[in-house]
């Protein structure tokens, strides 16, 4: 026993330094990063492309200051930034909330399914701003419009996720809980659901990055604030580097927005790989 402790008690150790020797993802992250913005500021400074068309780091992030300090035609960049975020989070949440349930039903219900699944595929294929102009008319150029175009480009991706989870459930494992006596909610809840749970998860991680990539699109076309809003009036006046801390802006929110899903799809479904 002592002989195979004294072979045991150094290995946490160790294990601790090659985990922390052994994680050059962050380090050749950190380092493309950094060469990233050493080209920027070299391509600025240098005269590479003129200064009206690629500002530096340095006039940018002036920028930055300024918009927070005394804002931008009015609006202040947080209340822009949370516009965005306002509309994202109406139509994604609303294509989950009616999506989940209609997928899972589609794929419990072959009837269902043969009704409505036409439907999702006309829908899918189709480029989301095609929606645009018959919204804006329907419901004006308010948030309506807007979140019912993110609801309707992140509503099919959902359902057929939903939809393809169910049917990917191993036909054993519902077998097994049938003869162990579950009945038909039992299996759903217990089995189903948790087997289901990844695919759904995937599809609406999918969802979500379409839905942001449409909203900017959305702000764009009819808005009066919003990063957006921000970048097609900074145009106007020629703010390239207001165009440039907007771009950065939505790249930091969407890369926020991808982490967070992807921490609840590993908080909620723990189990995905290990069967």
């Amino acid at each position: 026993m002592r002989a195979a402790s004294a072979i045991q008690l150094p290995l946490p150790a160790a294990g601790r330094r090659r985990r922390r020797l052994g994680r050059p993802g962050a380090w050749i992250g950190a380092a493309s990063l950094g060469a990233m913005l050493l080209a920027w500021w070299a391509s600025s400074e240098g005269r590479v492309v003129p200064r009206d068309l690629l500002p530096s780091p340095a006039e940018v992030w002036t920028a930055a200051v300024d918009i927070t300090r005394d804002g931008f035609r009015g609006t202040t960049l947080l209340g822009n930034a949370l516009s965005t975020l306002g509309r994202l989070g109406g139509g994604f949440g609303l294509a989950v909330l009616a999506g989940v349930p209609l997928g899972l039903w589609m794929g419990t219900r072959r009837g269902v399914a043969a009704a409505l699944d036409w439907i999702l595929q006309f829908m899918r294929p189709l480029p989301p701003l095609s929606y645009m102009i018959l919204l804006i008319l329907w419901l004006g150029t308010g948030n309506g419009s807007k979140v019912a175009l993110l609801f309707l480009t992140a509503f099919p991706i959902i359902v057929a996720a939903s939809t393809a989870g169910v049917r990917g459930v191993k036909l054993q494992r519902i077998q097994a809980a049938r003869a162990m006596g579950a009945s038909r909610g039992q299996v759903f809840r217990h089995v189903v659901l948790p087997s289901a749970a990844p695919m759904i998860l995937t599809g609406m991680q999918i969802a979500l990055a379409a839905a942001f990539s449409t909203v900017v699109s959305a702000e764009l076309m009819a808005a009066t604030d919003g990063l957006g809003w921000m970048v097609i009036s900074a145009s106007h006046f020629l703010r390239n580097d207001v165009i440039i801390l907007c771009i950065l802006l939505l790249g930091l929110l969407g890369v926020a927005l991808a982490w967070l899903l992807r921490l609840i799809d590993r908080r909620l479904v723990h189990w995905r790989g290990r069967d």
